[in-house]
């Protein structure tokens, strides 16, 4: 599986994927200030990458670090094909479903691009699930900066770039909850495109 986020010394490093050249060239940098969204029950804040930093030859942006799991890492657990996994895996559907309902309500502008987007952090010894949405302009462009197939692996079948606001939404969720109840794919062929 493709790893775009990473944790390093309490930071959370998005791989844009493109060398310090490319990275300046792309005039990128004033979407350090875009708004990602943690949702926690029915509060709403602000989270945002802070900084640009150079690993060898690749370009990573940074944020505070968040200790979640992105969903697309939950959906291709290798577990999920037990019956625990799957209620487990339904359970946290319901919760990222009414975190993406309320981060387009209250920001219809805000963009979803796919699983890997959005991280999952469930408390121990808590009920709450702490969601969060990754800023979309710099996680869209860390994807564009990947091979056709490897855009294909994360973003799979789980967006219709003709779509926007509760349209993009509602198409995603069907393709997740697909992925969540079957352990397939709805349309395979689209992960390798």
């Amino acid at each position: 599986m493709i790893s775009l986020l990473n944790r390093n010394d309490g930071k959370l490093e998005l791989d844009m994927a493109m060398s310090p050249i490319d990275f300046a060239q792309s005039r990128l940098l004033p979407f350090l200030e875009e708004d990602g969204w943690i949702v926690c029950g029915t509060s709403l804040s602000s989270w945002k990458f802070t900084e640009v930093i150079q690993q060898g030859d690749s370009i990573y942006v940074t944020g505070s670090d968040f200790l979640g799991t992105s969903l697309l890492e939950l959906l291709y657990d290798k577990n999920s094909s037990d019956k625990n996994s799957n209620t487990s895996i339904i359970s946290i559907l319901k919760e990222i479903f009414r975190g993406m309902e309320l981060v387009v309500q209250q920001k219809p502008e805000f963009q979803l691009f796919g699983p890997a987007q959005i991280l999952v952090e469930k408390e121990k010894d808590s009920a709450e699930t702490r969601l969060l949405f990754l800023p979309s302009t710099l996680f869209k462009r860390a994807i564009e900066s990947r091979s056709v197939q490897e855009q294909g692996q994360i973003l799979g079948c789980y967006c219709n770039p003709q779509l926007q606001g509760t349209a993009a939404v509602a198409f995603s969720q069907g393709g997740y909850l697909y992925k969540g109840l079957s352990g397939q794919l709805p349309f395979p062929e689209l992960e390798e495109e």
